[in-house]
């Protein structure tokens, strides 16, 4: 036999078993689902009470915004790329401020983010 018709016919076998895998699996599960035990059917209070559980999801986003914004910088690294992207940006700033007079303003933001940034704040 030619190598291309038994790889096509290997392909179709293994299609056909696997179609019939997944035919059987399903059904099996299906004729015969697991009992729910009793203590699952009860719903939990935060289920039922609607209120408090909505009230509890505020204050723990509230605590996630208060963690987000504490003020605490020592978690941030500054990023090599980034620092030497935003160097090579304020010195074109400056380069056009000081040879034409333009982005001025933009060159003296520009320093102040960077060494912010350099920094780490």
């Amino acid at each position: 036999m030619n190598d291309s018709i038994k790889s096509y016919l290997l392909a179709g076998i293994c299609f056909v078993v696997g179609l019939s895998i997944g035919l059987v699996i399903p059904i099996n599960n299906s004729t015969n689902p697991e009992p729910l035990s009793e203590g699952s059917q009860e719903l939990s209070k935060s289920e039922i009470d609607g209120e408090a559980y909505i009230e509890k999801l505020e204050q723990e986003a509230q605590e996630a915004l208060d963690n987000v914004y504490s003020g605490d910088t020592s978690i941030y690294q500054p990023n090599p790329e980034i620092i030497n992207g935003m160097k090579e940006g304020v010195e074109i700033n400056e380069m056009l401020c000081k040879t034409r007079g333009i982005n001025c303003e933009a060159a003296k933001l520009f320093r102040k983010q960077y060494e912010d940034a350099k920094s780490g704040l």
